[in-house]
């Protein structure tokens, strides 16, 4: 389904300022030469004319041989480049011109017209804050006739960030286009990283910055160009030579490529009205009341922000770190610190990066997920999880099908020693039918969350509160060791373990008793164990009252109008589609072709959500032919994940272009006026964001602010997305 282009979120990208500084005249089209340029002084060219370099070939975006996943789909304009009159027009690169600057009958060289400019060069120069740097321009027609873009690439020689050399391209226009010629380009101040490494950003210093330049002509082939940039103090100045490279290639040496869609239609006036006055109470509450009479608050329509910009970037040079349009400065050095964690690994070479750090700081002595507490010096230690359990369980899925698709013995063992913990989670407990959230090796610290085990089981805790999204980690982790350990020849004793639990399940815990989908699961579940019949028929006497529910509304997935979004509920819901699907197509079984449709019912309401892992589940194994562009975007989301996950202070709000939603977070709790539950109007790019400490396909990818914390995440979240990929074909090992 193609969307609209939707108007760029950050203002400065489309120069707003700079717009209105061009006041340009209609010029002749005149001629050069595409390798010594239109600014040679030297009556000699011998080039040919035919010159191009390999950095002024056209820009891969995305590693697919310069298709980007929207344009493949024709569903969204991805290619799209921030700054509102990015062209991929060569007017006036100069093929069809006579020389414009050689010279004439006295040996006096023409003046310079604009045309003459238009090009790719090699910069060097030095500023005062940074020092020397290299790099490459452009000036290059824009749409807009008799207008000219310009882009410029800087690489700092000597500067660095974190042990990273630092870059930065931005974006500008030509202002002048007659002698003496002049650009200005707009320089963000402020992103979203409040404060970092001692410095805060001040929310009063908020105005964009004017970047300004005049050109001249210098020697022979270049172009002196001396630059002014506005700062809150005084204004920095330096000079810069530029050399002539060649004529533009079809696309410019570089692109912003952020985009943005609506996640959903308008709201009808009525139910708008409704949510409104539902809402009032949030409406007026001070940190809400003054975004409510902003024209994008009062639309109600949500965002989902895609930002693939400098990903091949990353991939070839990960040595770097690059400011997009923004102030060179330790926050926005920070900020490019993000995207580089998200984009310089390949999604193999991520999975790769974790699967040892799983191993040693997030399963801990049970084989039970944990967080990981590291202080700036010594060693770090286990923070327990009060999810544990349901994390746990999509760890065993991960290593399974990790297993399923390379015969890994690392993966099988990794499975095993969780699938061990999922157990032992309910042995521990005492109580047939009953389990943990979570099982610790044995602290004496007086905790009532946590009561230690009985004999054989004193040397561990086990953590109260076992509930139903514990049980979607141990119906998760079974199915999959099950499927992993057939393929491996079996092991009667972990099996007989399982089966024991499942029916011990079954038959005392009041969640698999509910006559909903949980029931129904779970008796599937013990009838692919072992072909128990009462199990089937049960399956069968509930499949026909929950099919309404489970296969033609998505198994309950909600996104109405942006105010209903659940995103820990929509994990399970797909997890458990997920494992019904599985365990239908392990029997072969005429229900598999339900359950893709009902996740491809799940897709259809959820498409535009970017969840990432619901997209790419519901995506690859729906009722879809061909598969949906969703998938391919799902895969971009995981680009954006970072390794390691990071936390930083941050607050989207300091950002001007900022808005609230006008709907708070979980509605139905209703708590919205003393629970902090306040969304923004944007979902941002998972760099842009803090990543969640233990899961993130179930966080909301409308949050907006942050803090930073010793405490790294883990990586269950990952690995089940990566390895999902792998095992059904979405994602090979060269990805």
């Amino acid at each position: 389904m193609w969307h609209e282009p939707i108007m760029q979120h950050r203002k400065p990208n489309s120069l707003p300022a700079i717009a209105l500084l061009c006041l340009v005249a209609a010029v002749l089209a005149l001629a050069s030469c595409e390798a010594c340029g239109p600014i040679t002084t030297d009556p000699g060219c011998q080039c040919d004319g035919d010159s191009y370099p390999g950095d002024a070939t056209p820009y891969d975006r995305y590693g697919h041989g310069d298709v980007s996943p929207r344009d493949m789909a024709a569903r969204h304009d991805s290619t799209a480049a921030a700054d509102a009159s990015a062209t991929d027009s060569v007017a006036g690169d100069g093929a069809s011109f006579d020389h414009a600057t050689a010279p004439d009958a006295s040996g006096a060289d023409h003046p310079l017209v604009v045309t003459d400019l238009v090009g790719i060069y090699d910069l060097a120069g030095s500023d005062p804050v940074h020092g020397a740097f290299t790099g490459q321009a452009e000036i290059r027609s824009s749409t807009t006739a008799g207008t000219f873009d310009v882009v410029h690439l800087a690489d700092w020689s000597d500067a660095s960030f974190e042990n990273f050399r630092i870059a930065q391209v931005w974006q500008g226009v030509l202002t002048s286009t007659s002698a003496p010629f002049t650009l200005a380009a707009t320089l963000r101040s402020v992103n979203y990283i409040t404060d970092y490494d001692g410095l805060t950003r001040d929310p009063s210093d908020i105005a964009p910055h004017l970047l300004q330049a005049t050109l001249q002509r210098g020697a022979a082939g270049k172009l002196d160009v001396g630059f002014t940039q506005e700062t809150s103090s005084t204004p920095l100045h330096w000079q810069e030579t530029w050399s002539w490279r060649s004529a533009p290639a079809i696309d410019p040496i570089w692109k912003n490529l952020r985009t943005q869609w609506a996640g959903h239609d308008p709201p009808p006036s009525d139910v708008k009205d409704t949510l409104f006055q539902t809402y009032q109470t949030y409406h007026e509450m001070p940190e809400v009341a003054p975004y409510v009479a902003r024209p994008e608050f009062q639309a109600a329509i949500h965002y989902f922000i895609f930002d693939p910009t400098d990903f091949d970037y990353y991939q070839q040079h990960d040595d770097r770190v690059r400011v997009i349009q923004s102030v060179v400065d330790t926050i926005s050095l920070a900020e490019a610190s993000q995207r580089r964690l998200a984009y310089h690994l390949s999604l193999a070479d991520k999975e790769l990066a974790v699967e040892d750090v799983m191993q040693a700081h997030h399963i801990n002595e049970a084989g039970i997920f944990c967080d990981w507490y590291q202080p700036p010096s010594g060693p770090g230690w286990f923070i327990q999880s009060g999810d544990a359990l349901l994390w746990t369980g999509v760890y065993v899925a991960s290593q399974a099908m990790r297993y399923l698709a390379t015969s890994s013995t690392v993966a099988y063992a990794s499975m095993l020693r969780s699938l061990d913990g999922l157990m032992l989670a309910s042995d521990i407990t005492g109580q047939s039918g009953q389990y943990g959230r979570s099982v610790r090796v044995h602290v004496a610290d007086g905790d009532s969350h946590w009561v230690q085990g009985a004999p054989p089981y004193a040397g561990f805790d086990w953590m109260t509160g076992g509930n139903n999204d514990m049980l979607h980690g141990l119906d998760t982790g079974f199915t999959w060791a099950w499927i992993a350990i057939e393929q491996a020849g079996g092991d009667s004793g972990r099996q007989a373990h399982m089966e024991q639990i499942t029916r011990d399940l079954l038959a005392f815990n009041a969640l698999t008793q509910d006559g909903t989908v949980g029931e129904m699961k779970w008796n599937l579940l013990l009838y692919f164990m072992n072909g128990d019949t009462d199990a089937w028929l049960r399956y069968e006497e509930l499949f026909p009252l929950m099919q309404p529910f489970v296969i033609d509304m998505g198994n309950g997935v909600r996104y109405d109008y942006g105010s209903t979004l659940d995103c820990s509920g929509d994990h399970l819901i797909i997890q458990s589609l997920l494992v019904l699907y599985a365990l239908t197509h392990e029997l072969g079984h005429r229900h598999e072709a339900d359950y893709r449709d009902g996740l491809r019912k799940a897709l259809e309401i959820m498409r535009d959500t970017r969840l990432g892992f619901l997209q790419l589940v519901a995506g690859t194994l729906g009722s879809f032919n061909p598969r949906p562009p969703e998938v391919e975007d799902a895969l971009w989301v995981m680009r954006e994940f970072q390794v390691p996950k990071t936390n930083v202070t941050y607050d989207h709000r300091i950002d001007p272009d900022f808005c609230l939603s006008p709907y708070p977070s979980l509605p139905w709790k209703g708590d919205w006026t003393t629970a902090n539950r306040f969304e923004g109007l944007y979902s941002y790019p998972l760099f842009e964001r803090n990543m969640d400490e233990s899961f993130q396909w179930k966080s909301t990818p409308m949050e907006f602010r942050g803090w930073a914390s010793p405490v790294a995440g883990g990586y269950s979240d990952y690995l089940f997305a990566y390895w999902f990929g792998r095992h059904f074909g979405v994602i090979d090992a060269t990805m």
